[in-house]
């Protein structure tokens, strides 16, 4: 008995000094809650992205940004450097936006404002 004894006594101060070292180097987690206008926000943005992508995906826009020499890779990769608020106002307006014809002054000015915001 003794024996048996004599045993479980360093194994259980080993065991407890492992547990407090492990425990020591253990991080929390710190939960919170998320509103739902953050939640929306979030929500829109990522719509607005897909927007953005799923034109610049199209048949014609690929065709010619090919033959223009722009790199897929580098377009994705400008999609994902925009700002929330540039990608909402690019999606917004992506639809309106003629395809190689007359676009208005406030139009230009936004999309030369975005390309050297990227640049």
């Amino acid at each position: 008995m003794r024996m048996h004894h004599g045993f479980t006594k360093p194994v259980n101060h080993l065991v407890t000094i492992g547990l407090f070292t492990v425990s020591l180097f253990m991080s929390s987690a710190h939960a919170q809650m998320i509103d739902t206008q953050t939640l929306v926000n979030n929500a829109q943005t990522e719509q607005d992205r897909r927007h953005i992508q799923d034109a610049l995906n199209r048949d014609d826009v690929t065709t010619k940004l090919h033959d223009l020499g722009v790199d897929p890779a580098e377009i994705q990769a400008r999609v994902d450097s925009l700002t929330d608020a540039e990608a909402q106002t690019l999606a917004k307006n992506i639809d309106a936006l003629p395809a190689g014809g007359r676009i208005d002054n406030v139009t230009l000015l936004l999309i030369i404002l975005i390309i050297i915001l990227l640049v």
